[in-house]
């Protein structure tokens, strides 16, 4: 892959990590002209390069440090910039109006994060959006133990609204909804994220929940880089992250953090790219081959599941319950 002219935001980025990231001082030539003259990031540079990977310059008094889920090896301490914190809103406002068109008001609506993760808390802020909507990361283990009629009750706080999760949970959510008497929530549209979903899996959740279920193509290591198109099962990437397949592995880079570069990223994720006429609009496209896979633990059904979303299940599942059926599984938990 070329790099631009001086003004592309390619060119600043790098032009920028030469002079002030300890790190690509010697890994970044003056004059690039192609990605291809700079090595591969891995996880392991990652970890032990640690502050070496931050920027000299800027205000640090707005990063935000962050430690990745480490579902897919040991964590790793990520630092972003106001630009890259708010990388993933502005990615999924283009993907919604794309998706939904001009006629839905979706901008009135809340975004309501989902998650299982025993030690995350649940809080809510304004949304960017619209005065009266909010942006919530909701904590479904703090509801998990209520009786169905309790729980079902409570996830009424979705119906119309925008619902981001990762696949997993929307799966574990629609197993514990199964077979009971209460019909489940009606989002507006469901976004997954954070591990690989399929064509099937996406389908199945846009049957149970009567509505548009999408998917974005999200690490926390460098944001949102790639949506879903409607069109095929492939996946477009975003403005503001550079992708490439390298060996077939996808390689990304965000050209919008400043504070902690990410040049080059290896992902694990093995990808091909797509004729761009195999969508309407003609954008790049690729599709995931496969994923990597997770931390798993397996149930007694055999299917695999995160061992904190496990936990959760065995509670549920060891409850009495009278006139349902017992679902249990989770799809790999995979990028």
């Amino acid at each position: 892959m070329t790099v631009s002219d001086g003004h592309h935001p390619l060119a600043a980025l790098l032009d920028f990590a030469r002079r002030t990231v300890p790190f690509y001082g010697d890994r970044i030539p003056e004059h690039a002209e192609s990605m291809d003259s700079m090595p591969v990031l891995t996880r392991q540079d990652v970890q032990q390069a640690g502050p070496r990977l931050w920027s000299t310059e800027g205000d640090r008094h707005f990063w935000r440090r962050m430690r990745t889920t480490g579902t897919t090896g040991e964590p790793l301490e990520i630092v972003l910039d106001k630009g890259a914190q708010r990388q993933e809103l502005v990615e999924l406002e283009r993907h919604l109006d794309r998706l939904l068109g001009p006629s839905v008001p979706w901008r009135t609506r809340d975004v309501v994060h989902l998650t299982l993760h025993r030690s995350a808390s649940t809080r809510s802020v304004p949304s960017p959006w619209h005065p009266d909507a909010v942006l919530v990361k909701w904590n479904l283990s703090q509801l998990w133990p209520l009786p169905d009629k309790a729980f079902r009750a409570a996830l009424g706080r979705l119906d119309g609204h925008i619902v981001t999760a990762m696949p997993s949970v929307m799966r574990l959510l629609t197993d514990r909804l199964c077979g009971g008497d209460l019909p489940p929530p009606s989002p507006l549209v469901v976004t997954l994220s954070g591990e690989s979903s399929s064509a099937a899996v996406r389908d199945s959740l846009a049957r149970q929940l009567s509505c548009a279920v999408t998917a974005t193509y999200t690490l926390a290591e460098v944001g949102c880089a790639a949506t879903l198109c409607p069109e095929t099962d492939g996946y477009h990437p975003t403005s503001t992250v550079v992708t490439e397949i390298v060996q077939g592995e996808l390689v990304v880079t965000s050209t919008v953090n400043r504070a902690m570069p990410m040049i080059r990223y290896r992902t694990g994720d093995q990808a091909r790219w797509l004729s761009a006429t195999a969508c309407g609009c003609q954008r790049p496209l690729f599709r995931l081959r496969s994923a990597r896979r997770g931390s798993l633990s397996v149930t007694l059904g055999g299917r695999r599941v995160n061992a904190e979303r496990r936990r959760l299940l065995g509670a549920w599942s060891a409850r009495p319950r009278a006139g349902s059926v017992r679902r249990a599984g989770d799809p790999d938990a995979a990028r």
